[in-house]
């Protein structure tokens, strides 16, 4: 009977319907009886300590008059449901715990059964879809040659194991289960393990706590939160941050602008690297289709003036390292048609002299004009990689291409 009429409601996830028995009967047992249950939580309401048994059972539809005089007939008394989830209680008899866990335990592993083999089944099917979807774009992109030769083998490289991990990691699940559940037709006794709520709800709460935490980290670094005015440290070199430094160019001493530089984000996907503001910027990311990764880029966004002057001196580096060469030759040439485009296109662009040079496999630099600025634009492609810059200083072509080399190099 009540004691004072006092309610509290509990989180209900992290437990499983045998879990979640014991722990309905641990809760009853220290005068908490389960009242009400909804999609996050259970209500209960304080009695005196009681000593009951609970039961789970998922119903894919109300049950009928006949199946609640069924559960009657066993002393079994509805409580409450959630949806599909009905909960029926009685007075505990401790001889019948083993067998109700056990018959408990046999219903959840055939839940478990069903809902592993629908998820394996959508995740080969998508898989499968998803395979022939990228193989036909680089086929159609590529042609046959390169498609045979080395992409189709790469696209079977990434896509392939993780396919068949997919698909076997679930058939040895499904295996697992059934092993149990042929265990427990033959009178095993439902272990520890299996009933343990509060370890089960540790790990939940844990698991929860750590997806979270990586949600937010993520948050705070695509948000540039930790956007800083910092110096770039000269102990980071061109292998790691693949651009062409402004001061390594420049003779004269160089200082920061004080003029915060909006990181460029590019739209490709995956991760990004630190931006570093106030001077320099860079965001470093993954193109890939699906989990074909055809390239890595870094952008760069340099702003610095000389220590005894105010013109500002601008930098950007677009670095990119394709998979195979011919990627990077397509590229090359797409960039070069994009320029000319621009150029016969918008009468913004009142100035450009271009210039060939064998600097490397393929090299283009045009001095050029926009709004009365003069910039200096290099492109330029060495085996799978290339380098785009533009430069609004006075330091010579040839002074810019070394720097450029020794970042290809650098990556070697």
């Amino acid at each position: 009977m009540e004691k004072d009429g006092k309610r509290i409601k509990r989180w209900k996830g992290g437990m499983d319907t045998v879990q979640t028995a014991g722990y309905l009967r641990d809760m009853a047992a220290e005068g908490w009886i389960l009242e009400e249950s909804g999609y996050l939580f259970y209500i209960f309401r304080e009695e005196t300590p009681q000593d009951l048994t609970y039961r789970l059972v998922t119903m894919k539809s109300a049950p009928t008059g006949e199946e609640l005089a069924k559960y009657e007939a066993e002393g079994w008394k509805k409580v409450t449901h959630w949806e599909e989830e009905y909960i029926f209680v009685k007075e505990r008899d401790i001889w019948d715990d083993d067998a109700l866990e056990r018959q408990m335990m046999i219903e959840e592993i055939d839940r478990q059964l069903e809902r592993e083999k629908t998820d394996r089944k959508a995740t080969g099917i998508l898989g499968l879809v998803l395979f022939a979807f990228f193989g036909i774009i680089l086929f159609l992109q590529y042609g046959t040659d390169l498609f045979f030769e080395e992409l189709g083998m790469h696209l079977f490289v990434n896509f392939g194991p993780s396919l068949f991990f997919l698909i076997f990691g679930g058939w040895l699940v499904i295996r697992r289960l059934r092993k149990k559940k042929e265990r427990l037709l033959d009178g095993e006794t439902v272990s520890a393990g299996d009933t343990d709520w509060k370890g089960s709800r540790i790990r939940a709460m844990i698991a929860i706590v750590v997806g979270f935490s990586l949600i937010g980290w993520a948050l705070y670094l695509e948000a540039d939160w930790n956007e800083k005015i910092t110096d770039l440290p000269m102990e980071i070199d061109y292998r790691e941050v693949p651009a062409v430094r402004l001061e390594r160019i420049e003779d004269a001493k160089l200082v920061r602008t004080g003029k915060d530089v909006e990181t460029q984000k590019a739209n490709i996907l995956n991760v990004y690297g630190p931006a570093f503001l106030g001077w320099h910027s860079y965001d470093n990311a993954v193109r890939d289709h699906g989990m074909l990764i055809i390239m890595e880029e870094t952008e760069t966004e340099q702003r610095m003036r000389p220590e005894d002057g105010d013109r500002v001196i601008e930098l950007s580096t677009d670095y990119c390292d394709f998979l195979f060469a011919f990627m990077a030759e397509k590229e090359y040439k797409e960039q070069l048609d994009w320029e000319n485009d621009i150029f016969e296109g918008d009468n913004r662009w009142d100035a450009r002299v271009v210039q060939e040079m064998d600097a490397f496999d393929e090299t283009h630099i045009c001095k050029k004009k926009f709004t009365g600025e003069a910039i200096l634009h290099i492109l330029c492609r060495q085996g799978k990689q290339i380098m785009e810059l533009e430069y609004t200083g006075q330091a010579e072509p040839e002074r810019i291409l070394e720097e450029i080399a020794a970042v290809f190099d650098a990556q070697k």
